[in-house]
């Protein structure tokens, strides 16, 4: 499978993607108050800065002897298979010295590596390199990668997914031939340890790529079983056996740990229908975003999504952050009618033929299958309920899209002049790209400037509130919430308590104590005890403060602040700048 262009045009294509990549996504998102300024710093993004910080004081991400007071936070109940990115997150800490500036490094170089990887895989499936160039850029800038932020930073470094795509393309065609034992070493290093090294990536960057992808290679692997016998059907299952011990072997710290512990179900809890609820809907794949830059095409996906809202799905699944855009979706839509129209003929010896379009439309149709709500992703969830969002498979059907449309552009361009292909597709991709660009990237995702703003004003009051206290000093936090993933509370996001732990650096916080295990289950009991005992039994256990976010009380916590003040015997409170937080000095 010989690419296009030499190794130095490749390299080019994939080095001018990136670049192109790294500088839409800094613009939109907004990095124009610094890397070191969170875009977005509430939910999962605050739990994934506050890991981050663990690395930087730590050096690991199991123990943090700063959060779950007065425990220790261990993470070792909350499963584990991205060992690749946490290895890269914890360089690029020691790197910045600063954990905020990490994660958003981490970040843009997502959308560099996501860009390459496409670009190169394309060429490698002799796609000209114009439209190579295309499908890198835009493939890297899906609508999913900014919903999916620092919030999801590992979900968000998906450039392995065309690898994948790739590595299902070569099992459905014929491998090649074993040769004798003489030449057995150069067939092992040319055709069987690339195949192993991408297993271990793939199963070492997160749990959903893997199993995503040994799903898709399933389908290819049979497909290449019947189209070109056993060989085929035998390399899926080494693929997918060898990706598997590698996601199984990430997770023995995990079961070690709940051998000596004992397990506990409390930490994450799925039901046996969430696949069904986290699967994609065609028009949340296809529509626009709700954060499209073109007013009439926002409001088709703001209707969208109150509709599906109208249907009881709760907000963060009626959101079409599965959308692949409008050229990504006509090229994934072009697949349905492409597994009828085309066949594995044996056609020209160039890949970008009809044997190609019908490979693609396989994968597509079976991507679809796998991911749409009541598709075979939901019977599995009843299998195996921890793999629940199969929406997250929409990367695939994005990719495949846009192959298929740059699979097009390649074909006319050879079509019209098969002297000029290149020139003719150069000035076909100039406008698809800023088209497609235009079209994916989202506005108003974030609030920077409120974000920044809150993130300074949240720094100054942290920094008054630690030098009343000695260092090492326990705070308690209310309102109790349980970690890790509890629904909002009031007017508080699920992380939110995290917050004022990533401006700190002598103080011991309660939040952080996995649900489920002994600290917390005694926090608990404690917050839910009247203020004069909460007090005393604090005092009892050397907690020196109380720090109430008032956002998680329906009055705003006047109440408990009454209370809290009468118990200690007085005012002994201090409240932030924008009033949002109150801390009581227990001694």
């Amino acid at each position: 499978m010989k690419p296009r262009g030499s190794v130095f045009e490749q390299c080019a294509v994939a080095v001018l993607a990136a670049a192109l990549a790294i500088g839409i996504a800094y613009n939109a998102i907004g990095f124009s108050q610094g890397l070191a300024v969170p875009h977005s710093g509430t939910g999962d993004a605050a739990c994934m800065t506050a890991i981050a910080k663990g690395f930087l004081e730590q050096g690991g991400i199991y123990h943090n002897p700063w959060l779950g007071a007065p425990g220790i936070q261990e993470l070792f109940d909350f499963p584990n298979s991205d060992l690749l990115n946490w290895m890269v997150l914890r360089g690029l800490v020691l790197f910045a010295g600063q954990p905020v500036t990490a994660t958003h490094l981490f970040l843009l170089g997502s959308f560099a590596l996501a860009a390459a990887t496409a670009a190169l895989v394309a060429l490698r499936l002799r796609v000209l390199p114009p439209a190579a160039l295309f499908v890198g850029v835009c493939f890297s800038l899906l609508p999913y990668h900014f919903y999916r932020g620092v919030g999801h930073l590992f979900l968000a470094n998906y450039f392995m997914v065309p690898v994948a795509v790739l590595i299902a393309v070569r099992l459905m065609g014929p491998l090649p031939v074993r040769p004798s034992s003489a030449d057995v070493m150069p067939y092992a290093m040319r055709s069987l340890l690339p195949p192993a090294l991408v297993c271990v990536v793939i199963g070492m960057t997160g749990i959903y790529y893997a199993v995503f992808s040994c799903m898709v290679w399933g389908v290819a692997g049979a497909y290449g079983w019947r189209e070109h016998g056993w060989r085929n059907f035998r390399a899926m299952l080494m693929l997918v056996l060898l990706t598997g011990l590698v996601v199984v072997a990430q997770g023995l710290p995990n079961a070690l740990y709940n051998a000596r512990e004992g397990r506990n179900p409390h930490a994450v809890e799925r039901s046996r229908g969430g696949a069904e609820l986290f699967g994609f809907r065609l028009g949340q794949l296809v529509l626009p975003s709700s954060h499209h830059r073109v007013p009439a095409l926002k409001g088709i996906g703001q209707a969208y999504e109150s509709g599906l809202q109208g249907l009881g799905f709760p907000p963060t699944e009626a959101h079409n952050s599965a959308a692949i855009g409008l050229l990504g979706g006509l090229g994934f839509l072009a697949l349905f009618p492409l597994l009828v129209l085309t066949r594995d003929s044996d056609d020209s010896g160039d890949l970008v033929g009809e044997r190609f379009f019908h490979k693609l439309s396989v994968l597509g149709v079976a991507v679809f299958v796998l991911g749409v709500g009541g598709g075979i992703g939901s019977l599995m969830g009843l299998v195996f309920p921890l793999i629940r969002a199969y929406n997250r498979i929409s990367v695939f059907a994005g990719f495949l899209g846009l192959l298929t449309i740059a699979a097009a552009v390649t074909l006319l361009s050879q079509a019209v002049s098969s002297t000029r292909s290149t020139l003719v597709c150069t000035l076909l991709c100039a406008v698809l790209l800023p088209l497609g660009v235009l079209d994916e990237v989202p506005v108003g995702v974030y609030d920077v400037r409120s974000a920044s703003d809150d993130w300074k004003a949240l720094g100054r009051f942290v920094g008054q509130v630690e030098q009343s206290l000695p260092s090492g000093a326990m705070i308690f936090q209310l309102p109790y919430v349980p970690f890790p993933e509890n629904p909002p509370v009031h007017r508080m996001h699920d992380y939110d308590h995290l917050k004022p732990y990533l401006h700190s650096r002598g103080i011991r916080w309660s939040y952080g104590a996995i649900k489920g295990r002994k600290v917390a289950d005694w926090q608990r009991r404690v917050a839910s005890l009247p203020p004069q005992e909460m007090v005393a039994e604090l005092r009892g256990a050397d907690f020196r403060g109380i720090w109430v976010d008032r956002f998680g009380y329906e009055d705003s916590g006047m109440t408990l602040e009454t209370s809290l003040a009468d118990a200690l015997g007085g005012p002994s409170a201090i409240v932030s700048a924008d009033g949002r937080y109150t801390f009581f000095s227990l001694d």
